[in-house]
């Protein structure tokens, strides 16, 4: 076995600010925060929009949502409650693992900026679904027990969790200096990783967002609805920011976009299909006014299309329109218009400065 080796916190040997050619991950720590240097412009700007959308998990008033819980339609109530609870599972994870797992690969000044920020949104994110518990459910204790047990759920957030309990392992090889940063181990877990979380956020959020926005649509919940729509927001820009990073690792790492290129169209294939096994447990007896299975299913479908995309899977007939065209209100990060029905305002971004001064000097 490899000896270990203690890695130092600043890496005195990282010579890429001399030319900028920074790679995403996989080569030398990042040392300098460099900004001097910019290879990738289009994340450090994704990095600003997420730090000028920050938001509170406790801002928006669920005072009706708790009356909801106890008046609305029961079949509202438990799709609500179901779509709540693997939410903030899913989010759980994503608090606790994307800078830890991704932090012994990263080699980028600018995705390092990026994913510290992304964890830290993720966390209110989480808080978000806490206090939604918390708030509005008669047992905040027996919907915690209800989460952690919940058979279907953790079996819909199962290979997400595989993937990257299999990242957090070759990683803590890495600190361990039992393996290289650019070892072909690391490389693939690293793909296959990033290829997870793009998985996670731009398909398996969406589509639970979906059920709550229909609810909320109906005029329940509208707390709840006005408050994952900030979550929706974010995982819109990280799902962006996935998806450019997805693309440069294929032109990065060619060899191991060869090679596990199969098991990354394996993977998308599974992720959509226990997406549609949770849609038959989620109406299997249940209904909901303006939207169904086949709704859902479809939705999934369409948010998937992106990511075989990216890697250039030919999956054959497509679903061309947006099945779920309220979606785009909830999805349309440059929307800042809000319904009238809903109960606080939440379009706004922290530390954005209007100009109202046009083409006018001012003198001093």
């Amino acid at each position: 076995m490899k000896e270990f080796e203690v890695k130092s916190v600043f890496d005195t040997t990282n010579e890429y600010y001399k030319d900028g050619n920074y790679p995403l991950f996989c080569g030398n720590p990042v040392a300098l925060m460099d900004m001097v240097n910019s290879p990738y412009p289009e994340l450090f700007k994704l990095y600003e929009s997420q730090m000028a959308q920050s938001w509170r998990w406790d801002e928006i008033n669920l005072s009706q949502d708790r009356m909801d819980m106890l008046n609305a339609n029961p079949e509202y109530v438990e799709l609500m409650t179901d779509t709540i609870m693997y939410q903030w599972t899913l989010d759980s994870i994503a608090a606790n693992a994307i800078l830890p797992m991704f932090a012994p690969f990263i080699s980028s000044p600018e995705v390092n900026m990026l994913f510290t920020e992304i964890t830290r949104i993720e966390v209110v994110h989480s808080l978000s679904y806490s206090h939604i518990v918390q708030q509005t459910m008669p047992s905040p204790k027996e919907a915690l027990e209800k989460t952690m047990n919940l058979q279907e759920s953790l079996t819909r957030g199962g290979k997400i969790i595989e993937v990257f309990d299999h990242l957090a392992i070759v990683g803590g090889k890495i600190r361990a200096g039992l393996i290289e940063r650019d070892s072909d181990e690391a490389r693939e877990a690293l793909f296959l990783g990033m290829v997870n979380l793009y998985i996670l956020e731009r398909m398996s959020f969406m589509s639970s967002f979906a059920v709550t926005f229909a609810i909320s649509e109906l005029g329940v919940f509208q707390g709840i609805g006005s408050l994952v729509s900030l979550i929706a927001r974010d995982e819109q820009l990280h799902a962006d920011a996935d998806k450019i990073i997805c693309k440069h690792l294929v032109k990065q790492m060619p060899d191991v976009y060869k090679k596990v290129r199969p098991h990354i169209e394996q993977m998308i294939d599974e992720a959509v299909q226990i997406e549609l096994d949770w849609n038959t447990y989620l109406f299997d007896g249940r209904s909901c006014v303006g939207l169904n299975k086949t709704l859902l299913d479809d939705w999934v479908k369409y948010m998937a299309q992106d990511i075989y995309d990216v890697f250039g899977f030919d999956k054959g007939s497509r679903i061309e329109e947006n099945p779920l065209p309220y979606m785009d209100f909830y999805l349309d990060l440059g929307s800042t218009q809000k319904a009238p029905q809903e109960s606080d305002i939440v379009d706004y971004l922290i530390g954005g400065v209007e100009s109202t001064l046009g083409d006018e000097e001012l003198d001093f």
